[in-house]
């Protein structure tokens, strides 16, 4: 069936397309650990207080975890701007499909938030991980919906036929294996940033390892010709995941591992981000290029994102050292 794309918007961008998409990428990418960063304190803190540790080692997880939840939702506005700003009648026209699973991201955010205060100021201890359980499961299955809206506008093939047969919105895009393995391969770092940064056990680095290989193969396996285009880059993907576990087993030095592991973890992210970007200009190009967008500079416009941006950036520093305090907001 012949894809039915809405017109480019006539509001030419107030800069150069090659600015915004790269502050689209930068800004994606600190979301990205941000949100690494939530869902692997979730499951570390879960299997601390099931597994019976001291109350005052995971204590110190409990009053982190609304700290990065407030990270989490501030850094995720920039890179969905940009992305609407570049790609909006992909984003919106996938958004409107999937309306109702898109519009319960909002209430299952509150969910998610919710219960990090509540597993916060809970009393009894009994109750702590089933709190954190529904947070966990909440933001899971935002990531997963979120998967399914970029992956859905990648392909304007299916949109008539997903209207037509819910035009009410009720529709996730219809490959679900697809979007599986997308979402196991993004979620997959969590456990090992977290890990890294608090100084955790070397054991949660292989279920980054396990579900990063079979999410990461299952998702190229799954990309048809648009493997083609980020293949290498996949195969990098597999040797860093590859040196990784070289550094588990054969680097003794706690020092020098969590050194070789921070840079990982950076590297990591920036390419697991590289790949969705290719993965997603690829499956455009015979639609819509970002750089054929109209412009009209307009140097205030920028001028005035950037102050905003700095003033944004000094109040994400501010937040975080408040919560290295031990304070919560």
């Amino acid at each position: 069936m012949e894809p039915m794309i809405p017109a480019t918007s006539p509001l030419p961008l107030p800069g150069p397309g090659g600015l915004f998409w790269t502050l689209l990428v930068v800004t994606f990418w600190f979301h990205f650990l941000s949100v690494q960063m939530l869902l692997g304190s979730l499951i570390i803190t879960i299997a601390e207080v099931v597994t019976g540790k001291p109350r005052e080692q995971f204590l110190e997880g409990l009053k982190r975890l609304p700290i990065i939840m407030a990270f989490v939702i501030n850094l995720g506005i920039p890179p969905l701007l940009f992305l609407q700003l570049l790609y909006a009648q992909f984003f919106y026209t996938s958004s409107v499909i999937m309306g109702i699973p898109w519009i319960a991201t909002v209430f299952l955010l509150i969910v998610c938030y919710g219960c990090l205060y509540l597993a916060r100021y809970e009393k009894r201890e009994g109750r702590i991980p089933v709190w954190l359980f529904i947070s966990l499961v909440a933001g899971l299955t935002i990531a997963y919906f979120f998967t399914n809206n970029v992956t859905l506008m990648l392909h304007p093939d299916v949109w008539p036929e997903a209207y037509r047969t819910s035009p009410i919105g009720a529709h996730l895009y219809p490959d679900t294996g697809s979007v599986l393995f997308r979402w196991l391969w993004a979620i997959a770092p969590a456990t090992t940033v977290v890990a890294v940064w608090l100084n955790k056990s070397r054991a949660w680095g292989w279920v980054t390892i396990a579900l990063g290989g079979l999410g990461g193969f299952l998702f190229q396996q799954n990309l048809g010709t648009q493997a083609d285009t980020a293949g290498t880059m996949f195969v990098i993907d597999y040797v860093l995941l590859a040196v990784f576990a070289i550094l588990l087993v054969a680097v003794r030095s706690d020092r020098l591992f969590h050194r070789l592991a921070v840079a990982w973890v950076l590297i990591k992210l920036a390419l697991m981000v590289a790949i969705r970007d290719t993965v997603r200009q690829h499956a455009l190009s015979s639609y819509f290029k970002y750089e054929d967008l109209a412009v009209q500079t307009d140097l205030s416009v920028i001028v005035c994102f950037f102050l905003v941006c700095a003033t944004g950036v000094y109040i994400l520093i501010w937040m975080y050292r408040r919560g290295k305090e031990g304070l919560t907001l």
